[in-house]
C-alpha cells in the first residue's frame, strides 16, 4: 500500500520555508522548516 502526499511551497526566505501538504489541496495542513536551525515544525 502507498501513501500519496501533495506538498506545495508556499512562502521561503533566508530564514525559513514553509509548505503546504495534505492528500488534497482542500485538506491540508501547515509545517515549516528553520533553515538556520535545521527544525521542522507543524503549524496546523
Amino acid at each position: 500500500m502507498a501513501v500519496f502526499i501533495i506538498m506545495t511551497k508556499e512562502y521561503e526566505n533566508e530564514e525559513k520555508v514553509v509548505y503546504k501538504y495534505g492528500p488534497d489541496e482542500k485538506i491540508s495542513g501547515i509545517i515549516e522548516y528553520n533553515k538556520n536551525s535545521g527544525m521542522i515544525s507543524q503549524q496546523s
